[in-house]
């Protein structure tokens, strides 16, 4: 996990000037140049966010555990936080928090020191509260959006079955009921690609 938190240390003012201006869901643009807070602790490894009045963030502490952050835009103010965990996500790989119809997918560590296990979990974003809860299982990739025709809103991450095969899931963001499955995803990281040479003539 070292590589993943070698991110910088943030002044965590652009996004929140932004923040404070739009009331939408989705990646942060900038908006405006006036100054709401400023917060020169703050660790991000993940977003910023925006979310209806709040800015989500995956932070790091200072033990490198991982929180994910609900941050009031006008104040700086945490309205909630919750573990946040990686599991087999590829380090590097950005890691955003994902917002669908004023929910945010958390997942959440759920096995002990070392363990990649986690728990998808459906979070109000205005309260925090725990909408739903699947059980504990292995994530590959960083959640995304669904593609259509798949979920148009849903939320999609690839699960590990075991035996090195894999998962695309749909989950519907409200509920987390499954909405599609595709199995036997694999990864091809390892592969490289190259066009043909070219002929001599």
């Amino acid at each position: 996990m070292g590589g993943r938190f070698a991110s910088r240390l943030v002044l965590f003012v652009g996004a929140v000037v932004a923040i404070v201006f739009a009331g939408g869901e989705g990646d942060v643009g900038a908006s405006s140049s006036a100054l709401a807070w400023v917060d020169r602790s703050v660790h991000v490894v993940g977003g910023p966010v925006s979310a209806p009045g709040q800015v989500l963030v995956v932070v790091s502490s200072a033990n490198r555990s991982a929180w994910l952050e609900a941050i009031d835009a006008k104040t700086g103010a945490v309205n909630w936080r919750l573990p946040a965990g990686f599991s087999d996500i590829t380090a590097g790989v950005t890691t955003t928090p994902l917002v669908r119809d004023g929910v945010a997918l958390a997942l959440v560590p759920a096995g002990g020191k070392g363990s990649s296990l986690v728990r998808l979990e459906g979070i109000d974003v205005s309260s925090g509260k725990v909408l739903w809860s699947r059980r504990p299982t292995f994530v590959e990739d960083a959640p995304s959006s669904c593609p259509p025709p798949i979920a148009r809103r849903g939320f999609c991450t690839v699960v590990g079955r075991g035996s090195l095969s894999s998962d695309l899931i749909a989950l519907a963001p409200r509920t987390g009921a499954e909405l599609a499955r595709v199995p036997n995803i694999l990864r091809a990281m390892g592969l490289t690609f190259t066009r043909p040479a070219p002929t001599l003539r």
